[in-house]
Formats: structure tokens, C-alpha cells, sequence
């Protein structure tokens, strides 16, 4: 008995110089090893596909209405930089404009020839009331008037022009001549992309002698502009 104390003990007092440890975990003590997974995400891309019949007819029938010609035979590479006057002018009198009697004398239509000058040789005036018009621009391309200016054509010398009279808070386009409208087709090579994005390639004029690239966005009432680029 006192040999096995004697051996007991020692063993102890080596234990201790070698720093062993106890071999049975506490549950203070123990340690959960966590396995890490990974995961490899494979993204699809998803190409752009070619217009069907119904979709391209759909395109042109709204390309072709009154309403949206304009936007169509003026070019910009964005909205931001769309040549207003010209938009509007091939609208006639979307965008909730009416057309002034030039024959009638007024204060409002007297207040536009002071800034236009003449309105001997027009033949029409067209007020868009401010509201009613960004309205209408944020329907077709997103953005108000005021950031639709950038490249319109103003004037304070002739009768040409798109002008602002804060009296009234609208906006009129004066000009010499009709708009007669023009017919707007398709060339091949028309796309939709999974966004809804549609780019297609047109033609216009009378007859039809431009071609160009119209891009836009599919709407919950249509579509909205985008850009709309001449072919070089």
C-alpha cells in the first residue's frame, strides 16, 4: 500500500513538470467545431431576344400614334439631351396643349408675340400648361421640363420658338408651318431584353429616308423613350 502512495505520487509530480492536462472536457470548457461550407452561386445571363410579331406591331402602332411621333423624329442619345421645341412641335397638340386663336387679340397671345416677336407669318400657337406638360413628359421619358431643356430651341427674336411666360406658367410653341405626320416601320434585328427594355430599329419620313435606333422601356400604358438614334 505505502509502494502503490509512493508511485501514485510520483507519477503525479512528473505529470506536473511535463504540463499534462486533464483529457476529459468540462462543459465550460469544450469547444464546438464549426465546418464551413462553400457554396458556389453560378449567375445565368440571360441574352436578349428577338421581337415577335405581336410585340413589334405593338411597338410601331404606339410609335405611330400622334401622341408619340415626335419623340421619334427628333434624335437624342438620352431623354436629358431630346430637342424639346422639335418633340413637341410634331406633336400638333398632344401633351395637353391647345391651340390659340392668332386672329383673336389677347393679353396672353400679345405677351407671346412680345417675347417672339411678329406672329405675322404664323400659323400657330400652342400653350402647354406647365404642369400638363411635365405630366406628359414623365409619362413618355421620365423627366420633367426643366431638365428637358438643355437642347430645345429658344428665341426672343423671331417667331420660332418654344417660350416660357411665368404669367401664365406654360409654355408655347409658335410656328410657320403643319406638321403632317410621318410613317414609322421596322428594319430587322429588334430586340427585347428580360427587363423589358426594347430596342428597334427603324425607319422614317416621307417617304421613309432616315433610319435610326429607338430604345425604350415597356410601361404598365406603353412605353417610355430612352434614346433614339439616327444611323450614320
Amino acid at each position: 500500500m505505502k509502494r502503490i502512495l509512493i508511485l501514485a505520487l510520483s507519477a503525479a509530480f512528473v505529470c506536473a513538470l511535463a504540463g499534462c492536462t486533464s483529457t476529459t472536457p468540462s462543459s465550460s470548457d469544450s469547444t464546438t467545431a464549426a465546418t464551413t461550407t462553400t457554396t458556389t452561386v453560378t449567375t445565368a445571363t440571360t441574352a436578349d431576344t428577338p421581337l415577335t410579331d405581336e410585340q413589334l406591331n405593338n411597338v410601331l402602332t404606339f410609335l405611330n400614334d400622334p401622341e408619340n411621333n415626335g419623340f421619334v423624329t427628333t434624335t437624342y442619345d438620352r431623354v436629358q439631351d431630346i430637342n424639346l421645341y422639335w418633340a413637341l412641335y410634331e406633336l400638333k397638340t398632344g401633351a395637353g396643349g391647345t391651340a390659340l386663336d392668332i386672329n383673336t387679340p389677347s393679353a396672353e397671345l400679345g405677351a407671346v408675340e412680345a417675347v417672339a416677336g411678329s406672329l405675322a407669318t404664323t400659323n400657330k400657337v400652342i400653350k402647354y400648361p406647365h404642369a400638363q406638360l411635365d405630366a406628359f413628359l414623365m409619362q413618355k421619358i421620365g423627366i420633367p421640363s426643366a431638365d428637358a431643356m438643355s437642347n430645345s430651341l429658344w428665341t426672343s427674336t423671331n417667331a420660332f420658338g418654344l417660350i416660357y411666360l411665368e404669367a401664365y406658367d406654360a409654355y408655347y410653341l409658335v410656328g410657320g408651318d403643319d406638321y403632317t405626320g410621318m410613317q414609322i416601320g421596322a428594319r430587322t434585328g429588334n430586340s427585347v431584353t428580360p427587363d423589358g427594355v426594347y430596342e428597334v430599329s427603324i425607319t422614317f419620313g416621307n417617304p421613309s429616308e432616315i433610319s435610326g435606333v429607338v430604345t425604350m422601356q415597356k410601361t404598365a400604358d406603353g412605353y417610355q423613350f430612352i434614346s433614339n438614334v439616327k444611323n450614320q
